[in-house]
């Protein structure tokens, strides 16, 4: 079943990549929604990676953010010093770039993973905002005239091998101590699974990922800041997230793609958009816990199955209701005709 899951995932990126390639190259794209397009599969990568170490290992990291500033200042750096500058060098620089990432979170895992409950997350809060203050402190905060590299096949080749990655992953011994560890971490524990091991293993998965990103994205605006990536961009990752589906890959897609699109089409500002994410999200929380994407982690046959069975018991209150109220009816004429012949009655009597 998974098997086929991921197959139909891949043959509709596929289908999609071949459909906008060919509306890009006759132009029917314009060069602003080209832009949109491409930070759309950046974030597809983000909210996945996000997912990863939030959704399957069921530990709030909010650092998500200083692992994609670090990627783009890194690689923004690198390709600032090379001299020649080609599709090898841009490459090259998003990979080291990950790299550098995971390696500053190999450093902060291991301060702070062994450390329980919701205080991860505040630490990880916190050496978000230690990361920005450095980097304004050592630079001047803003960085312009980056390498411009817009190339969407690149791009999707990075979302195509990153999804490809994550569900073998998850599919494997690996992503199944994972998903345990998520259900109960103390239960896996006695199982004998290694809980520090595996979410540091995600922690240093998720942070690559968000490095490569933020080298992908960096290159896309070619202008860069920290206030760009402050706890707003994280919070607004985290949302997508649960909008999603904890612990659904598909539905992180899912919601990446329409909550990265919906609001260039009705051209929402940063902060409105910040606002509308959290507030879509606490709704969430109340009414889909599980996420609106989650009905048998996107199995279309539920959701159809389901509808289905609306539609019956709408079909059935109205035959109901019609048989209520023809029963009223049939109510009403016997009182009437009892009515009439004892008014027959009186008159052949008087």
């Amino acid at each position: 079943m998974l098997i086929k899951k991921i197959n139909n995932i891949y043959f509709f990126l596929l289908v999609t990549y071949a459909f906008v390639f060919s509306l890009m190259k006759i132009n029917f794209i314009n060069f602003y929604w080209q832009g949109v397009i491409r930070v759309c599969l950046i974030n597809i990568m983000l909210v996945a990676s996000l997912n990863l170490a939030t959704g399957f290992v069921g530990q709030l990291f909010l650092s998500h953010s200083s692992s994609v500033m670090i990627g783009a200042y890194f690689s923004a750096a690198v390709t600032m010093f090379v001299k020649s500058r080609g599709a090898l060098e841009f490459s090259t620089s998003v990979f080291l770039s990950g790299i550098m990432s995971a390696c500053l979170a190999f450093a902060v895992g291991k301060a702070i993973l062994k450390v329980p409950g919701v205080y991860v997350a505040m630490l990880t809060l916190a050496i978000n905002e230690i990361i920005s203050s450095i980097i304004n402190n050592t630079t001047s905060g803003t960085v312009r005239q980056i390498e411009y590299y817009p190339s969407f096949s690149a791009v999707f080749i990075f979302v195509f091998l990153v999804l490809l990655i994550f569900y073998k992953m998850l599919d494997s011994k690996l992503g199944r101590a994972m998903k345990a560890i998520s259900y109960d971490a103390n239960l896996s524990r006695v199982c004998g699974i290694d809980v520090y091991r595996y979410r540091m293993l995600s922690f240093l998965i998720s942070a690559f990922v968000a490095g490569l990103c933020g080298a992908v994205y960096a290159h896309e605006v070619t202008i860069i800041d920290t206030e760009m990536f402050d706890y707003k961009y994280t919070f607004s990752l985290l949302s997508m997230v649960v909008i999603g589906g904890l612990g659904n890959l598909t539905g992180s897609i899912i919601s990446a793609i329409v909550l990265t699109i919906v609001p260039h089409l009705f051209g929402l500002s940063e902060s409105l958009k910040s606002v509308l994410y959290l507030a879509f999200m606490v709704l969430l929380l109340v009414f889909f816990p599980n996420g609106v994407f989650d009905y048998k982690k996107i199995d279309i046959k539920s959701i159809i199955n389901r509808f289905k069975r609306k539609l019956n018991e709408i079909k059935n209150k109205v035959k109901k209701r019609d048989k209520k109220s023809k029963k009223i009816e049939k109510i009403k004429e016997d009182k009437n005709n009892k009515k009439n012949k004892e008014i027959d009655k009186t008159g052949e009597e008087k």
